[in-house]
């Protein structure tokens, strides 16, 4: 899975954009992350194609010894938002595939983020 990289400008500040797309079979989890300083902030929005998904919106940082920062958990089959950084590190989304059926799950992000990640 490769993810599609699109620069975008907005109000002269260089913003980034992307998108990834996750397939989940029943009970199979995964997770993306994107990298963002303290204070920084991407606007997202996911939706799944087949069901309602687990989710749980997070952040780490291995650097500043932080393993779990929770921002939202529930169960949605799309979310939107925008996620400010709480301290420079990882921050981002798992789901987790709770029905019978295999889906699909798209986020798309526009921000301030260095990088972006699918972590198996």
């Amino acid at each position: 899975l490769q993810p599609m990289v699109t620069p975008v400008t907005a109000a002269g500040a260089a913003l980034r954009s992307d998108e990834m797309r996750v397939t989940l079979a029943p009970n199979q989890g995964t997770e993306i992350k994107v990298e963002l300083a303290k204070g920084k902030k991407v606007n997202y929005s996911w939706a799944s194609d087949g069901g309602f998904a687990k989710f749980d919106l997070h952040g780490d940082s291995k650097k500043l010894g932080i393993d779990y920062h929770g921002y939202s958990k529930g169960f949605e089959q799309k979310s939107e938002g925008v996620l400010i950084a709480a301290f420079d590190g990882n921050h981002g989304w798992f789901w987790r595939n709770r029905t019978s059926k295999t889906f699909t799950v798209t986020l798309k992000v526009i921000g301030e983020h260095t990088a972006i990640k699918h972590i198996k």
